[in-house]
C-alpha cells in the first residue's frame, strides 16, 4: 500500500479487505485470507494470490468485528511477522470479546474511537444495534475536506449514522454492505420454489439496507461490498440458494454505485471518483458452481477434530442439562421457544426461556410451540456443548439444518444457543 499525493485513495482487495489511504496513513480494513472459516465451511472465490504481496505495508489494521470473515487472527500474525511495524487498532467494544480474542491470541492491538496522523483524522463508530451487545463497527477518514466511510456489516442504526455524518461533513466514498450471510434461507427449507422465494426477499431486504444507507450518508460513489464468499465441502450445493446477489446487481438500482474489479490492483480516490478499473458482469453461475464443485472433498474441522470420537460414549443428554443450566440464568428470552436437537432417533429439547434449565427427551415434538428443529451431525454437536466450536460460527457457516414452527426470527431466542455450552 502507498499513501497518496492529494485526497484518499480506496483500494479493494476481496469481500471487506480493503486499503484506504490519505497523505498521511495507510490503513487496511479486515483481511479476511485464511481459507476454511466458520470451522470449514467458508471460501474465497475468486481467490487472492498472494495476499501479503499484493497489499504491501501499511500502517495501520483495523478490524471492524469479531467474526472470522473480518478478524483473521491466522493471517494478522503472518502479515505482522512480515510487517512488525503495523498497529492493529479495534473499536472500544463493551464489552470487548474482539480485544480478550486478540490477547489471547497474542496480537497486540490498541483499543480507539478517534486517532490524528498529520492531517488525516480517523473516527471508529459502534453499531449500537442488537443484543445484548454492539459487536460491530464501521470506520470514517478525514483528510481536509475529503472523506471516506467503511461502513462494513453494520446494520444502520440512526445514531450510528449521524454520528459518522457529523465526523464527515459530507462523504465522498462509502462502501457499503449489500448482502446478508448467515444460514437463511438455505438451511432452513428444502431446496424448491418456497426457497428459492426466501432467498430472494433476502436479497432485496439487503438491497433496502442499502438504499437507506446511502440515503442517510449521500456519498458521491457507493461501493457496494464484503459479503463475497461461497460455501466449501460438504455444503457447496447450497451456493445458490442463499440469497446472496453479485455487486454488480446494485448497479441495477444505483447509478452512483462502483465495484471495483478483483485482484487487489482497482482503486478509486476522492479526487478523480473515478475507478482505475471496474466490474461490470456479474460472475457466472456455471463458473462459481464448477468451483464450489472443486472443494466438495475439504472435510470440516468437526470431521477431522472428532474423527475418533466414539459416539456411543457420548451422554449428550446430560451434557445439555449442563448447557442449560449455564444457558438459562443468561438468557434474554421472556417467554417459551423450544430447541429440539434430533440425536439418533430422540429429540433432546430444552427451553430457551429464561432460567429454565429442564431437558426433556421426547420421540415426537410436533406438539411442542414454538419450536426450532435442529439436524446436526453428532460430532458438531459434541464440539459445541463442550465449547470446542461456537454456535454462532455454526450458524453463519450454514452448518446445522433448522426448521421454526413458526417460521420467525427473533434475535433473543438465537442468541440463547450462544451460551448453550458447559
Amino acid at each position: 500500500m502507498e499513501t497518496t499525493d492529494i485526497g484518499i485513495r480506496l483500494t479493494y482487495f476481496y469481500s471487506a479487505c480493503i486499503g484506504i489511504a490519505s497523505p498521511d496513513v495507510r490503513v487496511l480494513c479486515d483481511p479476511w485470507f485464511t481459507e476454511g472459516i466458520y470451522d470449514g465451511s467458508w471460501f474465497h472465490y475468486p481467490k487472492l494470490k498472494s495476499p501479503l504481496e499484493t497489499i504491501g505495508e501499511a500502517d495501520l489494521i483495523y478490524v471492524s468485528h469479531i467474526h472470522p470473515d473480518h478478524y483473521d487472527p491466522d493471517f494478522l500474525i503472518e502479515y505482522l511477522e512480515r510487517y512488525p511495524k503495523t498497529r492493529v487498532v479495534i473499536a472500544p467494544f463493551v464489552p470487548n470479546y474482539l480485544s480478550k480474542l486478540m490477547t489471547k491470541a497474542g496480537i497486540a492491538h490498541e483499543v480507539i474511537d478517534e486517532l490524528t496522523m498529520g492531517e488525516t483524522k480517523i473516527a471508529l463508530f459502534l453499531s449500537g444495534v442488537g443484543p445484548p451487545s454492539s459487536i460491530d463497527s464501521a470506520l470514517a477518514m478525514r483528510w481536509r475536506d475529503r472523506a471516506v466511510v467503511n461502513f462494513n456489516d453494520n446494520p444502520g442504526g440512526e445514531v450510528q449514522l449521524a454520528q459518522i455524518n457529523a465526523f464527515c461533513e459530507g462523504v465522498d466514498i462509502a462502501c457499503l454492505p449489500y448482502a446478508g450471510a448467515g444460514a437463511w434461507p438455505q438451511t432452513y427449507f428444502e431446496p424448491g420454489p418456497e426457497l428459492r422465494a426466501a432467498a430472494e426477499r433476502k436479497k432485496q431486504s439487503a438491497f433496502d439496507r442499502y438504499r437507506r444507507i446511502a440515503a442517510a450518508l449521500d456519498p458521491k460513489v457507493r461501493l457496494p461490498f464484503a459479503g463475497k464468499y461461497i460455501l466449501g465441502g460438504h455444503l457447496h450445493e447450497l451456493n445458490s440458494w442463499r440469497g446472496v446477489p453479485d455487486a454488480v446487481e446494485v448497479m441495477e438500482f444505483d447509478p452512483k454505485a462502483v465495484v471495483l474489479e478483483d485482484g487487489g490492483h482497482a482503486w478509486i480516490d476522492t479526487e478523480s471518483l473515478t475507478p482505475s478499473a471496474a466490474r461490470t458482469q456479474a460472475v457466472s453461475p456455471d463458473e462459481l458452481e464448477r468451483y464450489a464443485r472443486s472443494l466438495a472433498d475439504r472435510p470440516m474441522h468437526y470431521e477431522s477434530q472428532f474423527a475418533e470420537l466414539d459416539l456411543d460414549q457420548v451422554n449428550f443428554e446430560e451434557l445439555m442439562v449442563k448447557a442449560a443450566e449455564r444457558a438459562g440464568p443468561r438468557s434474554l428470552c421472556e417467554s417459551d421457544w423450544y430447541f429440539c436437537i434430533l440425536v439418533g432417533d430422540t429429540w433432546l429439547v430444552v427451553n430457551a426461556k429464561r432460567d429454565s434449565t429442564e431437558v426433556k427427551a421426547l420421540s415426537d415434538v410436533s406438539a411442542l410451540s414454538p419450536r426450532s428443529e435442529i439436524r446436526i451431525d453428532p460430532r458438531y454437536l459434541y464440539g459445541l456443548l463442550t465449547a470446542a466450536f461456537h454456535w454462532n460460527n455454526a450458524e453463519i457457516g450454514s452448518q446445522y439444518d433448522t426448521r421454526r414452527f413458526p417460521e420467525e426470527y427473533h434475535a433473543e431466542v438465537q442468541g440463547y444457543l450462544n451460551f448453550f455450552h458447559v
